[in-house]
Parts: C-alpha cells; structure tokens; sequence
C-alpha cells in the first residue's frame, strides 16, 4: 500500500489547506472502510483513497 502526504499533493499544484482537507478526508474514509490508519504519522494517506476522492468519490460517505 502507497501512503502519500500533503506535500505529495502540494506538489500537484494544490494549496496547502487544500491538501490538508483532502488528506483529512481521506483518513476519515480510511477509518469508515477499516484501513490501518498510522495514528502517530498525522499526513499520510493511502494514495488510492485520496485519488478517488481526487477524481470524486466519496462526496457524501464523510462529514467535514
């Protein structure tokens, strides 16, 4: 499994509280589909969770 942190996305061209939200969002889907959520490294994601919110999946599966 792939796991991508923010500036991974602030690479790709997003701002830096964009990239903080998507990533938020993505620990949140990973929690609700029981993925390993690395509690004690608070940026990192799974890649391909944080691409389909990218390409926009899981519009209301979470509340921000």
């Amino acid at each position: 499994m792939d796991y991508i942190t923010s500036q991974y996305l602030m690479d790709k061209g997003f701002s830096k509280e964009e990239s903080r939200k998507i990533i938020n969002k993505a620990r949140s889907v990973m929690e609700l589909e029981k993925y390993y959520v690395p509690k004690s490294k608070p940026r990192l994601a799974l890649k391909t969770v944080v691409n389909k919110i990218l390409k926009g999946g899981y519009q209301d599966e979470t509340v921000n």
